[in-house]
């Protein structure tokens, strides 16, 4: 803001400076397929393939093409904070808007405090200075 030639008066401001911040929980949720190789002939349907691909079991070999086949999917579900940061910058004689900055993106490896002071200053990084 000092770029573009604004100055800090907190007792007459030109611009008023409203920061809206949320955060949400989300889930997410991946499927991988598991895969066997089948190099035998003649195993007993029903019958386990491997401690490594419990509980996907051998089900006949008519099912498979070597050199395997997709027995079964491996569900992962995991949770991370979503943090949406708003600035808007308001006229203070017109109370209109004249510029809005906006970002949301995953709180992962820092506190909320940190992600949010990272997210004003990469919002006002995109603030155009010709204005």
């Amino acid at each position: 803001m000092k770029a573009a030639g604004y100055t800090l008066d907190r007792d007459n401001p030109d611009l008023l400076v409203l920061i809206s911040i949320t955060t949400n929980l989300e889930t997410e949720r991946e499927q991988e397929p598991v895969y066997a190789n089948y190099p035998y002939v003649g195993a007993v349907p029903g019958t386990p393939v491997s401690p490594f691909y419990q509980p996907f079991y051998y089900r006949g070999w008519y099912d498979w093409y070597y050199p395997g086949g997709v027995i079964g999917y491996t569900t992962y579900t995991y949770s991370y904070k979503d943090g949406t940061v708003v600035i808007d910058l308001i006229d203070r004689e017109t109370k209109q808007s004249v510029w809005k900055g906006i970002t949301s993106e995953p709180i992962m490896d820092k506190t909320e405090t940190e992600a949010v002071q990272e997210a004003i200053i990469d919002i006002f990084k995109a603030y155009p200075l010709n204005n």
